[in-house]
C-alpha cells in the first residue's frame, strides 16, 4: 500500500506531507518491529527492561531513520521546488522529457 502512495503521491500529484506521513509510518512500523525483537525475553514470552543498551539501541535507531527521513525529505521538496521553476519558465523538466520520449 505504501508503494503504490509513494508512486502517486512522488510523481503523479506530488504531495510532500503526504510523503512525509508515509515516511513517519515506516518509522513507527519499524520501530516497533525491531523494539519487539530487542526487548523480548525469548523464555518466557514477556517483555524483559533489564537491559538498558537495547533502549539505547533502539534510541539510536530512531534518530537515524528520522534524520535519514527528513534528508529524503528535504531533497525532494528541492526537486519538486526546481521542476515547479521549470513548468513556470516553460522548460522541459526530466518528468517530461520521460513522458514524450519513445
Amino acid at each position: 500500500v505504501l508503494a503504490g502512495l509513494y508512486a502517486g503521491y512522488r510523481r503523479k500529484v506530488p504531495d510532500l506531507f503526504m510523503l512525509a506521513g508515509g515516511a513517519l509510518s515506516l518509522i513507527v512500523v519499524g520501530m516497533t518491529w525491531l523494539g519487539r525483537i530487542l526487548l523480548m525475553d525469548g523464555s518466557r514470552g514477556l517483555m524483559s527492561v533489564t537491559d538498558s543498551s537495547n533502549f539505547f539501541i533502539l534510541g539510536l535507531i530512531s534518530m537515524l531513520a528520522t534524520a535519514g527521513a527528513a534528508y529524503w525529505l528535504r531533497q525532494v521538496a528541492r526537486e519538486m521546488k526546481e521542476n515547479e521553476r521549470q513548468a513556470l519558465q516553460g522548460k522541459p523538466t526530466a518528468e517530461n522529457n520521460q513522458e514524450t520520449s519513445p
